[in-house]
């Protein structure tokens, strides 16, 4: 059975937010446009992660792809490619979790 979380947006990510939570991450102090944005490990472990979303400023760090969907309302929000946490840290030494973020859900695969 996946570890699926809803995503929906918090003002901080701390490690005892819930699974789900993303914290928006603006490219300026106007907050108008998202660079990417922090969150939890979907499956409730506190791990702390990033997605970078315009590669012009995370130019050193993975960035996804809106696919549909946007930011003002995530229940609609699909990402690609996948999202890998935890390199090494699950069986066989693959990601401790890996899925997708679709339809405002973080859903496991």
């Amino acid at each position: 059975m996946g570890r699926d979380a809803k995503v929906f947006i918090v003002d901080k990510i701390k490690p005892d937010t819930p699974p789900g939570a993303i914290q928006l991450a603006y490219l300026d102090e106007r907050d108008v446009i998202v660079r990417g944005f922090n969150h939890n490990c979907p499956c409730g472990c506190g791990s702390l992660s990033y997605m970078g979303i315009d590669r012009s400023v995370n130019v050193n760090t993975a960035c996804w792809t809106v696919e549909s969907g946007n930011f003002r309302d995530v229940s609609t929000l699909t990402l690609s490619p996948s999202v890998g946490i935890g390199s090494g840290r699950g069986p066989n030494g693959g990601f401790h979790w890996h899925g997708y973020l679709e339809n405002g859900m973080f859903v496991e695969r």
